[in-house]
């Protein structure tokens, strides 16, 4: 079996590491933020959701053996260590979403991951030449 055979997409959730890291609030510009944490998500498929699976990660040139990219993927497993569901990524820890591998064919080589972010407004403080405008759109 080759390793390409078992690679699927992952996506991995925005850590509180990442949040720290994003700019801070200066002058005119506003902080930011992260809109997709706790957003609701959906996915058509997912790893480990007919039964256990076997799944590697890709990651080219870290000089790790096969072994240790390489995991079970089980949706049904009370550990969550094996479980991998599309919540993972807007959940704010360092965990991931895995897609399902394409060992059992290629039914699965289109995933279509659903971000619902709700309602989403979007204020604009514009300042130009002592003018003031307040932009409000939803």
């Amino acid at each position: 079996m080759e390793l390409k055979l078992l690679s699927g997409l992952t996506v991995s959730s925005a850590s509180t590491d990442y949040e720290q890291q994003l700019p801070k609030a200066s002058g005119l510009w506003p902080s930011f933020f992260n809109v997709a944490l706790r957003a609701t998500i959906s996915v058509n498929a997912t790893c480990g959701q007919a039964g256990r699976e076997e799944y590697c990660r890709l990651a080219e040139g870290t000089g790790r053996s096969r072994g240790s990219q390489c995991g079970i993927c089980d949706a049904n497993n009370p550990d969550p260590e094996k479980r991998h569901p599309i919540t993972n990524i807007v959940d704010g820890t360092n965990s991931w979403w895995q897609s399902p591998t394409l060992q059992k064919g290629a039914k699965n080589d289109r995933v279509t991951i659903n971000l619902d972010l709700g309602q989403v407004g979007f204020r604009f403080d514009v300042v130009q030449n002592g003018d003031w405008t307040y932009e409000d759109e939803v």
